[in-house]
């Protein structure tokens, strides 16, 4: 996982042919890019062991996991190095990457990933002119 001292690559996430082309692989096994949703994508993955380059995402990605065994995921946030541990059926794990900041990882198992890419202006938008966000933020 040591950069190879190349720029990291910018992924638009909206763009539904950049998910094979980052990943090298053809796993996109269902999205919402067809429907033309602008601002929030879904996207279902499945994956072998293996890896992503270094990148630098445009949208702020949650993403779930589901590990078929005991999965060793190393993980570079920012500059941060991770080692974590996945178990089989292992639910309750949510992770965050926000926008802008450089990743890059890689697992040892296969994988299915749901992950859900939110454009960072959108929620920053609802968060300041949605009524609900007054009550919850204050």
């Amino acid at each position: 996982m040591k950069n190879s001292g190349k720029n990291p690559q910018i992924v638009d996430y909206a763009n539904e042919s950049v998910i094979p082309e980052v990943l090298r692989e053809p796993p996109l096994l269902i999205s919402s890019h067809k429907a033309g949703w602008k601002q929030i994508q879904l996207a279902n993955l499945e994956l072998p062991a293996g890896g992503i380059p270094e990148i630098i995402g445009l949208q702020h990605i949650i993403f779930l996991g589901e590990w078929q065994q005991e999965t060793e995921v190393k993980l570079v946030v920012d500059g941060k190095k991770h080692k974590i541990y996945r178990r089989p059926r292992e639910k309750d794990r949510v992770e965050i990457v926000p926008a802008y900041v450089p990743v890059n990882s890689t697992w040892d198992q296969e994988a299915s990933f749901l992950h859900c890419y939110l454009d960072p202006f959108f929620l920053t938008h609802c968060a300041l002119h949605h009524p609900c966000t007054r009550s919850v933020f204050g």
